[in-house]
């Protein structure tokens, strides 16, 4: 459920005033799936996060947010606006693996990092005839270092650990071990750029996605009990061409 108001404000013909506010309520709730078995080699549970019969419980929780936004804007002239937004997002959370935290709890230790992100842009929109503009648009943005790992910049056991000392090689138990210093993304930046003629129906634009070419890790899913994570890498540099009509 939303409910939300705005209003604005216009104290002269070079200054706006907008003000908003929306009040966001979201219930979330979810079923745990996951099998009560035995390891039958060992014996033991395969999920430690498992209680001794049974499964865990359901689990609900309901998300609420109160997001102010405020607006203003200055128009010295026809062809220059300046303006600045502030406001607070909302995005309601989910539920963790039940028995994510007893699994970590259980073999490794816990520390978790913060990460930053900054945009920038520029938007400009001018005359070329009296019908036809020309606009350019540039939006860079730089995302802060990432641990994408709960476990932090160390070394620590896997399941690969207690196999490969029996194994047919013989190797020391470390051999097994994860370094999750590797589950670190470096710092990257990402420029996109757009040009183009517009008229009163039609649209040609140019434009290029990740111009820069940066290579960077866009989704990382851990695996702890493997010593790795499975990664989808970011877009790489795209130019391409836009037509648009109205009618």
């Amino acid at each position: 459920y939303a409910a939300f108001g705005s209003v604005d404000y216009k104290p002269s013909d070079l200054i706006k005033i907008g003000l908003a506010l929306r009040y966001d309520l979201e219930d979330r709730s979810v079923s745990n799936r996951v099998p009560n078995v035995f390891d039958p080699i060992t014996g033991a549970k395969i999920n430690p996060g498992l209680p001794l019969t049974g499964s865990t419980p359901d689990q609900s929780e309901s998300f609420k947010q109160i997001e102010p936004k405020v607006t203003l804007s200055f128009t010295p002239n026809s062809t220059t606006n300046l303006y600045a937004n502030w406001g607070i997002g909302f995005k309601s959370g989910g539920f963790n693996n039940q028995c994510a935290k007893a699994t970590v709890d259980q073999f490794f230790n816990n520390s978790t990092g913060a990460f930053g992100t900054i945009n920038a842009g520029v938007f400009i929109d001018a005359p070329l005839t009296d019908s036809i503009d020309v606009v350019l648009r540039a939006d860079y943005r730089i995302t802060g270092p990432t641990w994408f790992h709960t476990v932090q910049d160390q070394n620590r056991p896997t399941v690969f650990s207690a196999l490969l000392p029996v194994s047919l090689f013989g190797a020391p138990a470390f051999v097994g071990n994860g370094d999750y210093g590797a589950a670190r993304r470096d710092a990257f930046g990402v420029l996109n750029l757009r040009f183009g003629f517009e008229g009163k129906n039609w649209t040609l634009t140019a434009f290029a996605e990740n111009m820069p070419d940066q290579k960077y890790i866009a989704e990382a899913i851990p695996a702890i009990e493997f010593g790795g994570s499975f990664i989808s890498p970011g877009g790489r540099r795209l130019i391409g061409v836009e037509a648009g009509f109205k009618f």
